[in-house]
């Protein structure tokens, strides 16, 4: 199993889709018909229990969907979604959503529940091309007479990298759309701000705070930002967003973040390797969050942005903003 924590990514990924609008339209747009004309996208829900035990937390992202299915007979029959992200390709993956699906069952075995369907999603947004390989290709010559014994199940691959503008463009939800967009061309985003400018053009014109908010720290996470860049963004607002906008942004930049991804980009271009450059501008962003995350956390909680969007905003986890929010409200 991989061993490294949550990445701005996933945190992205798990923060938009536990928005109740966003997941339901975006298995709208991207499920399949076969799964489409089962599921009662209306009934979404979010299980409280996870399939995923305490010591592998920090290393999965664990989204899970439940929808009740289409039928009139039985109320109770539901299908489950659960949803894996990656950023670059693990041969093993296959073996890792075998565990999901494992602990999913148990899980439900546990809670007394009927067995239902359990579907694994993988979301990638690799610049590699990417074929997931099944057990019975991972196993080292392999008899035909034990193919039959080995556990083989479909996963819906999702390669986000890949789908076509005019897939993205016909998506109705703008958040869905932008989200998709944002993550296709994380790496050439520079290169594309007239398109960028349109994304937070539609997305402040809808009273989604909080999702734009976490668009906009996932832009900003993967792009310099320079006071040009800041004054386009902010004329191209209207007037009544506008002040939205610049309470995110200046939580952002209260953490010292740009002045670390500014440093981070000087040490990696010393390197003269994309790998250092990127390396060294995470380097920098949390030499920036460690400056000051107490008074942000508080801040941003006493000005009514969300504890999830303030765990993205200064890179820990909700569990860890809470606790420090809980001792000072004490205090």
């Amino acid at each position: 199993m991989p061993k490294h924590p949550l990445t701005p990514h996933d945190r992205f990924i798990k923060a938009m889709m536990s928005n109740k609008a966003f997941a339901m339209d975006f298995c709208k747009e991207m499920l399949p018909e076969q799964i489409r004309s089962i599921i009662d996208l209306e009934s979404i829900s979010f299980p409280k229990t996870s399939f995923i035990n305490k010591e592998l937390k920090e290393f999965f992202s664990d989204v899970i969907l439940r929808f009740r299915r289409k039928t009139s007979s039985d109320q109770h029959l539901h299908v489950t979604l659960i949803i894996e992200h990656k950023e670059k390709p693990y041969s093993m993956v296959y073996i890792q959503l075998l565990r999901y699906l494992a602990e999913g069952y148990t899980t439900l075995l546990k809670q007394k529940k009927h067995l239902e369907p359990i579907i694994p999603i993988l979301l990638y947004q690799g610049r590699e091309k990417w074929k997931v390989r099944p057990l019975t290709e991972l196993i080292d010559q392999l008899p035909e007479g034990l193919r039959r014994y080995i556990p083989q199940f479909e996963i819906l691959f999702l390669d986000i990298a890949r789908m076509e503008d005019k897939t993205i463009e016909n998506i109705t939800n703008v958040f869905v759309r932008s989200a998709l967009y944002i993550q296709k061309y994380r790496t050439t985003l520079p290169d594309k701000m007239e398109q960028v400018l349109q994304i937070f053009k539609k997305i402040e014109t809808l009273s989604e705070r909080n999702l734009m908010g976490h668009i906009f720290v996932y832009f900003a996470h993967n792009v310099h930002f320079s006071t040009q860049i800041i004054d386009k963004i902010m004329t191209s607002l209207p007037n009544s967003t506008q002040k939205e906008f610049k309470s995110i942004y200046d939580h952002f930049t209260e953490l010292g973040i740009q002045k670390g991804i500014q440093k981070g980009r000087e040490e990696g271009r010393e390197e003269g390797r994309e790998e250092g450059l990127q390396e060294g501008i995470q380097k920098g962003i949390r030499k920036g969050l460690q400056q000051n995350k107490i008074a942000t956390i508080l801040r941003g909680y006493n000005s009514g942005v969300s504890i999830d969007l303030i765990a993205e905003l200064v890179d820990m986890n909700v569990e860890e903003v809470k606790r420090i929010i809980a001792s000072h409200i004490k205090k």
